[in-house]
């Protein structure tokens, strides 16, 4: 997952654009749908789900984006 993510960084978020977790989130969904359902654990709720994929987002803080109030900036 975390590799996905980054990808969808680099290659869907044009540089200087602003982002939030929803907008990857909508990006798994809609095209890296097998990932975001094998990464989803039983017994967790959605909310609890898209927190994590919000964790792994704020793992790239301060290398490849930076935090923006409630959003990032892919720089």
């Amino acid at each position: 997952m975390k590799k996905v993510i980054e990808t969808i960084i680099q290659k869907e978020i044009p540089k200087g654009k602003f982002f939030d977790a929803h907008s990857i989130i909508e990006y798994l969904v809609q095209n890296e749908s097998d990932v975001y359902l094998s990464s989803h654990k039983e017994d967790w709720t959605t909310e609890y789900y898209h927190s994590h994929i919000s964790s792994i987002i704020a793992e790239f803080e301060n290398n490849l984006i930076q935090r923006q109030g409630e959003s990032h900036l892919y720089w």
